[in-house]
């Protein structure tokens, strides 16, 4: 790559990633702001996670503005300086990755609560979040000894790797999770809606941002010379934000869906067990805060008073869901 570059293939690309990215981070600030005005009871950690996660985002749009800046202003007129690596540039890979094993493993940790404290399965995805994160530090220590972007091929292969490593477990995340929820379908037709359109959110925040990390690839692959990628990765880190919010803000609409229901179900046991609709007092009851219990299975409570930091974020539905052994 010399420093006659076209222009519009590199500097006019990372504009429009940055400004893309600006907006993203607006759809970011507003769900954090709902959040916050709706679930005042959430448990301290699950607000902590949110609030660090709002800041990476902050973060890294702070970066990729001063490396827009440092090109455009700082260095205008001096094409010298347009293959240039400036710190910037590397700190915002840092957060994108950072975020995005945050946010990884938010969702491996539902998926253990869901699997009923499963080790071997949400463990073996968390290697992969884990060996993705590793893999990203040594391309940004690569990145860090190179002279400037002519050499950007020499870490290529990295970047290709971290992005197919990140796609591939988003998928097998939001694959995991489908299986979990199918696997708890009831029979009983609002808590079957309830876990369809839990299924749909789920396929839905790995797809996003799968397809911004295959996208990333592709563009690496088919434009070498361009940054036309850095469209599709300055998004990443805003994707991972939004689906980490998205799940935690979806809970008010999936409680007003259940107050149409009945209030108390049987959910069966994660491992695939069906409760029987036809079970009368011991498999279903009716009533606000009544519980229902299942052999060797979840209790699960629905209760329209219920606080959200009474019951586990796990349970995507807002219930007091509490696995309970031997009942």
């Amino acid at each position: 790559m010399s420093t006659a570059l076209d222009l519009t293939s590199t500097l006019g690309a990372m504009f429009i990633g940055v400004s893309v990215g600006g907006l993203l981070l607006g759809v970011t600030l507003s769900q954090t702001f709902y959040y916050f005005t709706h679930y005042k009871k959430d448990r301290f950690v699950f607000k902590a996670v949110v609030v660090f996660i709002f800041i990476c985002d902050v973060l890294h749009q702070l970066f990729i503005s001063h490396n827009m800046y440092e090109y455009l202003i700082s260095h205008y007129a001096e094409p010298q300086y347009l293959v240039a690596i400036f710190w910037s540039l590397i700190a915002q890979i840092f957060m994108i990755g950072f975020e995005g094993f945050i946010v990884q493993t938010f969702f491996i940790y539902r998926i253990w609560k869901l699997s009923k404290s499963n080790w071997v399965l949400s463990g073996s995805i968390f290697i992969l979040a884990l060996a993705n994160f590793v893999l990203l530090m040594v391309y940004i220590a690569k990145t860090f000894a190179l002279a400037d972007l002519t050499e950007i091929g020499e870490v290529t292969a990295y970047i290709q790797a971290c992005n197919a490593l990140s796609a591939a477990t988003d998928v097998i995340i939001a694959l995991t999770m489908v299986t979990l929820l199918m696997h708890s379908k009831t029979g009983f037709k609002h808590t079957d809606t309830v876990i369809m359109k839990l299924v749909i959110y789920c396929v839905n925040s790995g797809v996003l941002t799968s397809i911004a990390a295959i996208f990333t690839i592709v563009s690496i692959l088919a434009w070498s010379t361009s940054y036309i990628y850095m469209i599709f990765y300055f998004l990443l880190g805003r994707l991972y934000a939004n689906s980490f919010l998205a799940t935690l803000n979806v809970r008010t609409e999936i409680r007003a869906n259940l107050s149409h229901g009945d209030n108390s179900y049987n959910l069966s046991s994660i491992d695939g067990t069906r409760s029987n609709p036809n079970h009368t007092a011991r498999g279903f009851t009716h009533g606000v805060g009544a519980t229902s219990r299942s052999a060797g299975g979840v209790v699960v409570q629905i209760d329209q008073h219920m606080t959200t930091d009474e019951s586990h974020i796990m349970s995507d539905v807002d219930l007091d869901a509490k696995y309970k052994a031997g009942l």
